[in-house]
């Protein structure tokens, strides 16, 4: 039942990071020359990286009973290296917001608001 359940995550993730792409591109569009630039494209590069091993994996997976052999390794290795990927990315993410302010709205009552 858990390897069942975690292909349909996949599935779900794999379609909700779509639209969430899209969003990013947009915002990436929108950034301004800045250092902010750079991590951004860090960003996009892992979690985009994360996308590619998640899907492999379900392709590897090829369906939601767990795949016999060297393809039930391969789909677990994939799922780890999207898990770290993931984690790097959402660490650029966090820098981006936190540090660099993209994507925020300037405070009420500063100039420019």
């Amino acid at each position: 039942v858990w390897w069942q359940t975690g292909f349909w995550c996949l599935v779900a993730g794999s379609v909700m990071a779509v639209p969430a792409a899209v969003t990013g591109l947009t915002d990436l569009a929108a950034l301004e020359r800045t250092p902010a630039e750079d991590t951004a494209m860090r960003h996009m590069l892992a979690m985009g990286g994360a996308f590619a091993a998640y899907v492999t994996g379900l392709m590897v997976r090829a369906g939601a009973a767990p795949p016999p052999g060297w393809r039930l390794y391969t789909a677990l290795a994939l799922s780890c290296t999207g898990l770290v990927l993931l984690a790097l990315g959402s660490w650029y993410g966090r820098r981006m917001v936190y540090e660099y302010g993209a994507g925020a709205s300037p405070p009420r009552g500063r100039p420019g608001s």
